[in-house]
């Protein structure tokens, strides 16, 4: 007999998938930008990337919510993380 998947699980998966992928594209955007630029290595390059990294997530969250959820490819998985609500009581 086969353990029923746990929904919770499968859902961090697919968050992690999720914010991983971000975090690649901002980075390699961030490396990109500073080519040709004299600037400190770790300061400026990090704040690229976070900057890069929170703006292209937010675009995605709003093209998938708005327009299609198939835009959600471009964090890694066509759907946002789903979790149950684990039942209380009896």
């Amino acid at each position: 007999m086969t353990e029923p998947v746990n929904p919770t699980v499968a859902g961090i998966g697919t968050s992690i998938v999720r914010t991983l992928v971000p975090l690649i594209v901002g980075a390699l955007i961030g490396a990109a930008a500073k080519v040709g630029l004299d600037l400190d290595d770790g300061a400026i390059a990090s704040a690229v990337t976070v900057i890069v990294t929170t703006g292209y997530y937010a675009l995605v969250r709003v093209l998938e919510t708005r327009i299609g959820p198939a835009w959600g490819w471009l964090l890694g998985v066509a759907k946002p993380p789903q979790y149950e609500t684990p039942p209380y009581g009896d």
